[in-house]
């Protein structure tokens, strides 16, 4: 694939026998190599797991010829994902050709939905922390000005009576902006929503319920079961001024 993306040698030619969801795809990248470069963001891959799935769409979008190639960002998701990707981006930066396409700076996005689903929340909140920590550490060993992006997914925010009073949801929902409808089903209720309306809707009351709920009950449980968790938890996890005074209100 590095020696492709350094040629002018085509991948395939024209008579290239092509499945329905090969041609989706490839039309897709022919309608942003003739659209004008502004039209468009970022090209975010869900569920990325390794550096192929970067230097994947950066070789189609050398294939279609894009005149000036979207920035290629890695959605690291799942527990198994989260761990691996400083690895991941570790290599895509040992690559002359990606550090010199990146210009010493690059995107990574980070999901909750489905880390959560995966390892439970406060697991999968750890493993986020962690992830970011050394995705950092990672980016300042090849001299490259990382930027991260939170999806920040996950049903525990859907409090159906204050969220529609207290978030700008409906209007959300009223607005072309996102690649999907904003629902799964048109005539749904709240159940339906999908993650980017019910997240904006959240975020911009900057009160994140859905990042702290449940965080205080679940400390408490493993407290009154044991009293020694609490000295594990000292000891073994990172604790914040936030998190130290939901302990010392327990206590």
């Amino acid at each position: 694939m590095r020696v492709q993306l350094k040629g002018k040698r085509p991948l395939f030619g024209a008579d290239l026998p092509k499945t329905e969801e090969m041609s989706d795809v490839l039309d897709t990248f022919q309608v942003i190599s003739e659209l004008p470069s502004d039209n468009f963001g970022a090209y975010i891959i869900s569920m990325a797991t390794s550096p192929s799935d970067v230097l994947a769409v950066e070789l189609l979008q050398h294939e279609c010829q894009v005149k000036s190639p979207l920035r290629v960002v890695p959605l690291f998701e799942k527990l198994a994902d989260l761990k691996a990707a400083p690895a991941v981006m570790a290599c895509l930066f040992s690559i002359n050709w990606y550090k010199n396409r990146i210009n010493g700076k690059h995107e990574v996005m980070i999901g909750y939905l489905d880390s959560g689903k995966d390892a439970g929340r406060f697991s999968a909140a750890w493993q986020l922390y962690k992830a970011q920590e050394e995705l950092m550490l990672t980016a300042k060993q090849f001299g490259v000005k990382l930027t991260m992006f939170h999806g920040c997914g996950g049903t525990v925010g859907r409090f159906v009576e204050y969220f529609r009073l207290a978030t700008p949801e409906l209007e959300y929902s009223r607005m072309n902006i996102g690649s999907r409808p904003s629902k799964q089903k048109p005539s749904g209720g709240i159940e339906s929503l999908r993650a980017i309306p019910w997240i904006f809707s959240w975020t911009q009351t900057r009160f994140h319920l859905p990042t702290w709920l449940g965080f205080g009950a679940a400390f408490k449980h493993a407290i009154e079961k044991d009293s020694k968790n609490l000295e594990m938890m000292k000891e073994k996890l990172w604790v914040d001024s936030s998190i130290m005074f939901i302990l010392s209100d327990l206590l």
